[in-house]
């Protein structure tokens, strides 16, 4: 389980790499719907042009503050995660960090770091029933 958790992390981790420069490219979309959008609405000669100006300003702002969201928990998520990965693999016998895990990748819609901190938090069922087994 340990090996799979691990897998599921970097998995996850590329997704949140990918996910930076797609943020950034469609943010920068965004913004260029929203100047079209007022530049349309400015110079519109009749109302279908303005409503297809109003709808490309909206449009717009609507694409470049969803994907600042995910920007913003991508680079969080990403330090984060990658902070608590290092926490458990140093030998951290305790649950919260795993949680972490659970927690962020369900924030952040990676469902490879919910899988990460669930399979984590079995190999260390696993370790623990291994040890008891042995005493």
């Amino acid at each position: 389980m340990k090996v799979a958790s691990n897998t599921m992390f970097k998995i996850g981790r590329i997704f949140n790499i990918i996910a930076i420069p797609v943020s950034i490219i469609l943010i920068v979309v965004g913004i260029i719907l929203t100047v079209v959008g007022t530049e349309g609405t400015a110079t519109a000669s009749n109302e279908s042009d303005e409503v297809l100006a109003v709808a490309s300003l909206s449009n717009g702002i609507a694409l470049a503050f969803v994907f600042v969201f995910i920007l913003i928990f991508s680079i969080i998520s990403l330090v984060i995660c990658k902070n608590k990965k290092d926490e458990i693999d140093q030998g951290s016998n305790e649950v919260a960090p795993r949680v972490v895990l659970i927690v962020f990748g369900a924030i952040s819609d990676n469902i490879f770091y919910t899988l990460a901190g669930i399979f984590s938090l079995v190999a260390r069922s696993q370790e623990a029933q291994t040890k008891e087994e042995i005493l």
